[in-house]
């Protein structure tokens, strides 16, 4: 869905009739393009963490000596930091997208064993973007495939057609009752706060229907051609 396709539903569906609408046009007004993009970024980073809707991979060479890695762009060979143990590219750089680290495989593929304090050679996730490691092997890497984020929708486009939200369909009123939750809180009136509970309310009854449907699952291969092909394997 382009984003232009996405404004048009709002306007016509849960935005109708607020300060966000031009009443002659019944289009998105363009100088709430902003306010109302940001709450289009919120939940849809919301939906990627409640479903599997994005998967991606990335590779981390182990360091002699260093036991704990931080998954961020700081330690990529594109940010050329300190000590670099991201393997990113020009082509596809890390760009910090991690809402969750779902498993771990060797540089074979080979699934890794992941918080099992029982076993010596376990790999540990105590947070988010952290991973650490009981054993060091230098000159070997892991892979780290995690639920990713959204593609960050630009705040003031020049063209919303040409802007891609890329989320199934059958998201989409969810994602509508999202936005519309949080353009009702920001009015400051009993009767806008109730509306914000009510639609937040039907938000969650979206997203209850949407997992007893078992929506939001990927089948997802852990080793993609560019990294196959990128030396390691």
């Amino acid at each position: 869905m382009q984003l232009d396709e996405l404004l048009e539903i709002l306007a016509f569906g849960e935005l109708a009739g607020t300060a966000n609408v031009d009443n002659d046009t019944d289009q998105i007004l363009p100088d709430k393009y902003p306010k109302v993009i940001s709450y289009i970024n919120r939940g849809l980073t919301q939906l990627h963490t409640l479903f599997l809707l994005k998967e991606d991979i990335v590779t981390v060479r182990h360091l002699a000596n260093k036991t704990t890695y931080f998954l961020h762009s700081d330690f990529s060979d594109e940010t050329g930091g300190l000590d670099p143990y991201i393997s990113d590219s020009p082509f596809k750089p890390f760009n910090d997208n991690i809402l969750m680290i779902e498993y771990m495989n060797d540089e074979l593929g080979d699934p890794l064993v992941v918080n099992d304090y029982e076993d010596p050679l376990s790999y540990f996730t105590p947070g988010h973007i952290t991973v650490e490691v009981n054993v060091i092997n230098p000159e070997t890497v892991f892979h780290v495939i995690y639920r990713a984020n959204h593609d960050v929708l630009p705040s003031q486009p020049a063209d919303p057609a040409l802007v891609l939200v890329n989320i199934p369909r059958n998201f989409i009123d969810a994602l509508c009752y999202f936005v519309a939750s949080k353009a009702f809180a920001s009015i400051n009136s009993s009767d806008s706060r109730k509306a914000s509970v009510l639609l937040h309310q039907l938000f969650m009854q979206e997203i209850t229907l949407l997992k007893a449907n078992g929506q939001g699952a990927l089948n997802f291969n852990p080793l993609p051609e560019d990294v196959r092909k990128s030396g390691w394997l």
